[in-house]
C-alpha cells in the first residue's frame, strides 16, 4: 500500500513568478559549451518550463527526468537539458513557482558551481504574487527509499528540515553531518554558496563518458589525494552542504513546497529522484482514492436501492404503497388496505383469497397546488402579471424602486 500524504490546502501563501526577464551566460559543467540562460515570467500553475534551442518545451517534473548521473537531466522528444538542480534549488528556496527558462545549449550554465549566482539572478528579476494559492504537501506517514549505506527517508514534521550524513572514506571529506531547518534565509546563507565537487582521480573517466568537460577550479571544488586544489573551502563541511543543495533542487521537481523532516545518508541525484517518484506515486494514489470514495458510495447506495426494489414482491410493494397512503390524506381512500387483509388472513383465522391489485388502484401523490398569480399595475401601464413572484414581493420591489 502506498504511503499517504496530506494536502494542506491553501497554506504557505500564493504562487509567485518573476517580475521581469533576466539572462546570464556561462559554460556548461559537463558539456563545456558556452550557453545563455534567459528566465521569463509565467502564469500561475505553469510551473517551471525549460525551452531548448529548437523550441522544445520540457516541464521540470519527475516524469521528464531521463538521467540522474552526476546531475539532473530533463528530456522530451529526443531533446535534453542537463544540470538544472542549482537553478531549481534557488527557485525553491525563494518561492518562485512559475517561469520559463530558455537555454541556448543542452545544459544550464555552471557559473561558479553553486546556487548563489542563481539566487542573485532571481533577486534581480524581482517577484510577483499570483492570485492562485500554493498547495504544499505535508507528510502523514514516512516514505523511505534506498537501502544499506545509501538511503533517504521523509517523516512527518510541521517544518521543512534536512538532516544529511555524508560518509566518504576520502580523508578530505570524511564523515560530515548537518541538520538545518531550510528557509529562504537559511538556504541563502548556509547552502547556496556550497559548490559542486569532484575527485581528481575520476576526472579522466568522467570526461571520457561526456561528463565534467567544462569543469575547472572556477566552477567546482576539486579534491586531490590529501587536500583540495582550490584556494580554500567556503565551509568546513562544504561537501555535505552541496549535497543538501542538490536535494532541495531535486525536490522542487514536485512543483510544490514540502513539509517534512528528510533524513539522508550518502544519497545522490538518482536516490533523490527515487524519493520524488515515491512521493508522486503516493500523491496520485491518494488523489484516486479520494475521488473514487464518494463515487463508490453514490453508486453503491443506488445499486442497493435498486436491488432491494427488484427482490421485493409485487404484492408487498403494493401493500407498502397503500399503507403509506394513510399518511397522506390527499390520496385516494380506495388505495388503503385493511390491516387484516395486509396480514393475509380473516379474523377467524381462515386465509383470505388473494386478489391481485391492478396498478390503477394505486394512488399517486397529487401535484402541489400552484400559487395564485396576482396581477399588478404600474402607474399608466396596462394590467400585467408577475408569473414568478407574489403580489407582496412585487409591491416590495415597486415600493423600493
Amino acid at each position: 500500500m502506498a504511503p499517504t500524504l496530506l494536502y494542506t490546502g491553501h497554506g504557505m501563501g500564493y504562487q509567485r513568478t518573476i517580475r521581469r526577464q533576466v539572462s546570464v551566460e556561462g559554460i556548461g559543467l559537463h558539456s563545456g559549451e558556452p550557453v545563455k540562460l534567459t528566465l521569463s515570467p509565467a502564469a500561475a500553475d505553469t510551473g517551471i518550463l525549460f525551452r531548448a534551442a529548437d523550441g522544445t518545451l520540457i516541464p521540470a517534473d519527475i516524469e521528464h527526468v531521463v538521467d540522474g548521473r552526476a546531475a539532473t537531466t530533463l528530456g522530451a522528444f529526443g531533446v535534453r537539458i542537463r544540470t538544472i538542480e542549482h537553478l531549481m534549488a534557488a527557485a525553491a528556496a525563494l518561492g518562485i513557482d512559475n517561469f520559463v527558462a530558455d537555454v541556448s545549449a543542452e545544459e544550464v550554465p555552471a557559473l561558479d558551481g553553486s546556487a548563489k549566482p542563481f539566487v542573485d539572478l532571481l533577486y534581480s528579476a524581482g517577484s510577483v504574487t499570483l492570485p492562485v494559492p500554493r498547495r504544499p504537501i505535508a507528510i502523514r506517514e514516512p516514505v523511505r527509499v534506498g537501502d544499506g549505506n545509501r538511503w533517504l527517508e521523509i517523516a512527518p514534521s510541521e517544518i521543512f528540515r534536512i538532516t544529511y550524513t555524508l560518509d566518504n572514506p576520502h580523508p578530505v571529506v570524511g564523515c560530515q553531518v548537518v541538520s538545518l531547518e531550510v528557509s529562504e534565509s537559511v538556504f541563502v546563507d548556509e547552502l547556496a554558496p556550497a559548490r559542486t565537487y569532484g575527485f581528481l582521480k575520476d576526472v579522466a573517466a568522467m570526461r571520457k563518458n561526456g561528463l565534467a568537460r567544462g569543469g575547472s577550479l572556477d566552477n567546482a571544488v576539486v579534491v586531490g589525494k590529501r587536500s583540495v586544489l582550490n584556494d580554500s573551502l567556503r565551509f568546513e563541511d562544504e561537501f555535505v552542504r552541496h549535497k543538501m543543495l542538490d536535494l532541495v533542487g531535486d525536490l522542487w521537481l514536485l512543483g510544490r513546497p514540502v513539509m517534512g523532516h528528510i533524513t539522508v545518508k550518502n544519497a545522490g541525484h538518482a536516490l533523490n529522484h527515487e524519493l520524488v517518484s515515491a512521493m508522486q506515486d503516493a500523491l496520485a494514489a491518494e488523489r484516486r482514492q479520494r475521488f473514487a470514495r464518494p463515487q463508490a458510495q453514490a453508486t453503491g447506495g443506488l445499486a442497493g436501492r435498486l436491488e432491494r426494489r427488484s427482490v421485493l414482491p409485487r404484492r408487498r410493494r403494493a401493500v407498502a404503497a397503500a399503507s403509506s397512503n394513510s399518511l397522506h390524506p390527499n390520496r385516494s381512500r380506495t388505495s388503503q388496505t385493511p390491516r387484516a387483509s395486509r396480514r393475509g388472513r380473516l379474523r377467524g383465522g381462515a386465509r383470505r383469497p388473494h386478489a391481485r391489485r391492478s396498478l390503477s388502484t394505486l394512488s399517486v401523490r397529487p401535484r402541489a397546488p400552484t400559487k395564485q398569480m396576482t396581477p399588478y399595475r404600474r402607474p399608466g401601464d396596462a394590467i400585467m402579471t408577475c408569473p414568478w413572484v407574489e403580489l407582496s414581493s412585487c409591491a416590495t420591489r415597486l415600493g423600493s424602486g
